[in-house]
């Protein structure tokens, strides 16, 4: 399975799940948003991505991308709206979505309602394709995503 993963920086949790794919056999391409956002601070994770075998990281360049996407993975934190700017050129090629919310327990629940609508909307009519919802720091009894999507 072709794996596209969406950040905006890397970070541990990128490197984690990276890792855990990869070991599951499948290839995982990071597409990097921002990659100098934190001055360096990733560079230790990037090493390690580079190191990991069937994961590389992409350049963000549109001719890269595969006419279809078996799996994206879209992590929102800890930017959620400069991780968004680049959805729409892999959401539209992606078969099925997974989607790690920034809008958990970690904020309010009002705050938390306003950030799931904010990537619902940003998603669009890819939410369709949207078949799992992950949370880093957990989420709330009742939250938009639940709604209609199996939550982790």
């Amino acid at each position: 399975m072709n794996v596209w993963y969406l950040v905006c920086r890397t970070d541990s949790l990128t490197y984690t799940i990276a890792k855990a794919l990869s070991i599951g056999g499948h290839d995982v391409s990071v597409w990097v948003v921002n990659p100098n956002l934190d001055h360096g601070l990733s560079q230790g994770i990037h090493t390690c991505l580079r190191e990991t075998p069937r994961v590389r990281l992409v350049a963000r360049d549109d001719t890269a991308l595969p006419a279809a996407i078996d799996r994206l993975v879209i992590q929102v934190f800890p930017r959620p709206q400069e991780s968004l700017l680049h959805l729409d050129a892999l959401a539209r090629r992606a078969r099925r979505i997974t989607l790690i919310s920034a809008g958990d327990r970690n904020r309010s629940w009002p705050a938390a309602m306003n950030q799931q609508w904010m990537e619902l909307r940003s998603l669009g009519l890819g939410v369709s394709r949207v078949d799992h919802v992950l949370y880093k720091d957990g989420f709330y009894p009742c939250d938009l995503l639940g709604t209609f999507k199996s939550r982790h």
